[in-house]
């Protein structure tokens, strides 16, 4: 199979996302990224597609070009991303409906993917291994992962406006290389790190106004998601620590000030 006679549909941080026919598409990944990854996304998204969510199928493992890759059913639309950006004057609304995404997939079981608790221990031992997080803080945070519920819920943990596609069936969820089973409020606070830390790129003109469009998609997702789940202020934060000390392994620049205040001000 050679990925070159291919069309280039689209790039992300580990795959880049290729034409594979009319009806399929061929997500590629980089050289550096492991088999053992590759196979778990397929993995993880065959849970999530056999459990009725949803999702493009995923149909099979390749390689070419000496690189892993997956062939995935062709959804063809714009990223819910894309649409505030078109559509401002739809947030509210769009936001209402990934929650409502995001409580169908937290309703699903997990079936067997690794626990989510077990993964966010392993990271935080990075991080504490790496200084960035110091051991005396990251001890503690430990200690407190082990009284968390440990729950069998599909957890998509990177659930956010651009792994949600509009198309002609509905919005459709990507990208689960980071699916775990857990405790629904772990996938939660995942998705509200994301928003609470996200922040306009440098030199964007208008900051101001962009940085309050972040902070009310916040409030927003917040207020939605916890009406439809219903869970503590107390319980969310409990989950929020170890999700944000795990997230400064990914050295996302521009993020590491913002996560280290937020797991200060959590561990009061």
């Amino acid at each position: 199979m050679n990925a070159r006679q291919r069309e280039v549909l689209g790039v992300g941080r580990t795959a880049e996302i290729l034409s594979e026919g009319e009806e399929k598409v061929l997500k590629l990944f980089y050289p550096w990224v492991e088999p053992e990854w590759v196979n778990f996304e397929f993995t993880a998204a065959q849970v999530a597609f056999r459990n009725g969510v949803p999702t493009p199928q995923p149909f099979k493992l390749v390689q070419a070009d000496g690189r892993f890759g997956i062939v995935f059913e062709r959804v063809r639309g714009q990223t819910m991303l894309a649409t505030f950006s078109r559509q401002p004057w739809r947030l509210p609304g769009l936001i209402r409906r990934l929650s409502e995404l995001q409580v169908g997939v937290i309703h699903t079981p997990g079936d067997g993917l690794p626990p989510v608790k077990r993964s966010l221990e392993a990271t935080i031992q990075r991080v504490i291994k790496s200084g960035d997080l110091p051991s005396e803080s990251g001890e503690e945070i430990m200690k407190r992962i082990q009284k968390l519920p440990d729950g069998d819920a599909l957890c998509h943990m990177d659930f956010h406006p651009d792994n949600l596609i509009y198309s002609g069936r509905g919005w459709m969820i990507i990208d689960w290389m980071n699916a775990r089973s857990g405790s629904p409020l772990a996938d939660i606070a995942r998705s509200a790190l994301i928003f609470q830390i996200a922040g306009p790129p440098p030199g964007v003109r208008a900051r101001w106004l962009l940085e309050w469009v972040i902070r009310f998609v916040h409030g927003v997702y917040l207020r939605e998601v916890q009406r439809m789940v219903g869970f503590s202020v107390d319980d969310f934060k409990a989950w929020l620590l170890p999700v944000a000390a795990a997230r400064l392994a990914e050295g996302i620049p521009g993020e590491r000030e913002k996560v280290v205040r937020l797991i200060q001000s959590l561990m009061v």
